[in-house]
């Protein structure tokens, strides 16, 4: 799908039969996440351009622990949430890590408030 438009049911079946191969069975991709998977990505994206400060797509440990400090967290906080969020240990993050770690490592922000 592209922005707010969703494939029809019918489509989305030729698709499937397009992909079937005799005697084997392909995962395809589910192409409607829930509402609230799409809104809590919106979020993480939203909260990743924020604090990605040189614009570079990746967010370094320091751009990472500035913004969580910001929201309060502890320093072993911001370890743990990097930790959570860098899957590939390479010391930096990029989008789909974020949005990845977020989701699978249920960070939340809810009660902290942005001091700067």
């Amino acid at each position: 799908t592209t922005g707010n438009h969703k494939l029809r049911p019918e489509t989305l079946n030729i698709y499937r039969s397009l992909l079937r191969v005799p005697g084997e069975r392909l995962a395809v991709p589910a192409l409607d996440k829930p509402k609230e998977v799409r809104k809590k990505e919106m979020m993480a994206k939203s909260f990743f351009n924020t604090i990605d400060k040189d614009h570079s797509g990746s967010l370094t440990r320091y751009e990472l622990q500035w913004a969580l400090d910001d929201y309060g967290f502890e320093r072993d906080e911001q370890d743990e949430v990097f930790r959570l969020v860098d899957s590939d240990n390479s010391g930096s993050v990029t989008l789909p890590e974020f949005i990845k770690g977020m989701n699978e490592g249920n960070v939340n922000f809810a009660g902290a408030c942005w001091r700067s």
